[in-house]
């Protein structure tokens, strides 16, 4: 079973519901993860961001809001360790 104990980001959205981001393990490997969570508590299927490998010398993940466009910024895992991100849109 994944272990989803590291981590968590939460932000809230306008209509209520958030967006929770954590680093899941599982199988010796590590990824950054994303759902939705409405008020009412249903929770979306997670979506991985990337993969962080093993190497957790990176630091942590962040996951801020503007309007309605989520960065999503990790540090890379190879040798030159560089700020990765990516940009999502919510509905």
């Amino acid at each position: 079973m994944p272990d989803r104990s590291g981590a968590w980001i939460v932000e809230v959205l306008p209509d209520g519901s958030a967006l929770v981001s954590w680093i899941e393990l599982a199988g010796g490997q590590a990824a950054f993860k994303v759902r939705r969570v409405e008020a009412s508590g249903q929770r979306s299927a997670a979506v991985t961001v990337t993969d962080l490998g093993t190497n957790r010398n990176s630091g942590y993940p962040r996951m801020a809001r503007r309007g309605n466009e989520v960065v999503f910024a990790w540090t890379g895992t190879d040798d030159s360790l560089q700020v990765k991100t990516a940009t999502a849109r919510l509905p």
